[in-house]
């Protein structure tokens, strides 16, 4: 079971991606309507330019579905919002009638910038970019008119798709303050686990200390018959020794049951896997340690970021939808292995303008003083092997 802040990144991408996949759909369906409707009425030579501005919509669908960010949403907004008026004027300037009965053709990218949601994992952020993509559409819409010089009609695409957009985005965050309350955080759970079972070793440690301690020594001057030879004083004074030393208390404290680092580095794994699984890169993840990962937030960014640059390689380059991760933990060292099974590549053989192995992956792990391995054969595949040390401020406290 996924961590709950993870499940609910995971549900609210998937309903973005949603209507990213029904914004495509709305464009690759715009293109025989607008030739039906123009050629119908009799305006064939004014097809050219309401067709060219489709083309454009759906190549900045295209770049916001492959990289999703605030950024290429803002691009979308602004070349988008350009391309629907020119889309428009187009329209109303070969025939203003379809200000009226054909509203529906002139309003298609107005109703797909109300979806510009693209890959928003948190339902607040992606129903703050519906409402400001539905204010860019009627900004659009009446700046259209304007030039046309017809009554402003709005119609009714963009606000449903509005309506739509806002329900569904409005019902993840009532289901995601009722989890709040009602369902356990299991990152929690398992950080209070670890602390009991650290505590539960305490214990045991502790009743082995007295065994071999107090208890001996009680039976030492119980079962002697006089005066206790220097022996047996000097065990009782060892014995005593080892009980004020406070070391022994040291070795066994709970001091990293409960490690946020760890959860949070364990969680980040968890939703760059689901992000490529999406993609349709299925990762097998594994750990072969019981130790905490303890990296920085700058660490963990950085070692997320190089992860996620070999998973891309592996989707992009490698010819096979299956790859493997492997975290790894040593006292004072975190390593992350990515296996596939691949077409492989020539690793002296890689070009020296291309940075994506060099600065995504290596720059970034030797930035925080690490090491990266790569071993691969053509036709054999590739595997990466990165290596962080562990900064003095990672340590849970």
């Amino acid at each position: 079971m996924l961590p709950r802040e993870v499940a609910s990144g995971v549900i609210t991408t998937a309903v973005s991606r949603g209507a990213w996949g029904v914004s495509i759909a709305i464009v690759l369906l715009s293109f025989p309507i607008v030739i039906d409707v123009l050629a119908a009425r009799g305006l064939s030579h004014g097809i050219l330019v309401p067709i060219l501005c489709l083309v454009g919509m759906l190549v900045l669908l295209l770049i916001i579905g492959r990289w999703p960010s605030d950024a290429t949403r803002v691009l979308f907004l602004a070349v988008g919002g350009v391309l629907s008026f020119v889309y428009g004027a187009a329209l109303l300037g070969a025939d203003p009638t379809l200000n009226g009965d054909g509203s529906f053709v002139v309003n298609r990218p107005l109703l797909v910038l109300v979806l510009v949601g693209g890959s928003t994992s948190r339902p607040l952020l992606g129903l703050l970019w519906g409402v400001f993509g539905y204010l860019v559409s009627c900004v659009v819409g009446l700046l259209v008119s304007l030039w046309a010089g017809v009554p402003f009609s709005p119609g009714w695409g963009p606000t449903m798709a509005l309506f739509i957009y806002t329900t569904a985005f409005t019902a993840l965050l009532l289901i995601q303050a009722i989890q709040t309350r009602n369902v356990p955080d299991l990152a929690k759970l398992e950080a209070d686990t670890r602390r009991m079972d650290l505590e539960d070793q305490f214990e045991q440690r502790a009743a082995a200390i007295v065994h071999d301690t107090v208890l001996n020594d009680l039976s030492v001057v119980m079962n002697s018959l006089g005066t206790l030879d220097d022996r047996a004083r000097a065990r009782l004074r060892m014995d005593v020794a080892t009980l004020a030393d406070p070391s022994w208390l040291r070795e066994s404290a709970p001091e990293q049951a409960i490690s946020s680092p760890d959860a949070r580095v364990r969680n980040a794994m968890i939703s760059l896997v689901t992000q490529f699984q999406w993609r349709g890169l299925t990762v097998d993840v594994a750990q072969d340690t019981e130790l905490p990962v303890l990296l920085t937030p700058e660490a963990e960014s950085l070692m997320m970021g190089a992860v996620s640059a070999c998973l891309e390689n592996v989707l992009q380059h490698a010819g096979t939808s299956h790859a493997e991760l492997v975290f790894s933990t040593q006292p004072g060292l975190v390593t992350a292995m990515i296996v596939d099974n691949g077409v492989g590549f020539d690793p002296d053989g890689v070009a020296a303008d291309r940075l994506g192995i060099r600065t995504s992956i290596i720059h970034r792990i030797e930035s925080l003083g690490g090491t990266v391995r790569i071993w691969s054969t053509r036709g054999k595949g590739t595997s990466v092997l990165l290596s962080v040390p562990v900064a003095e401020g990672a340590h849970a406290s």
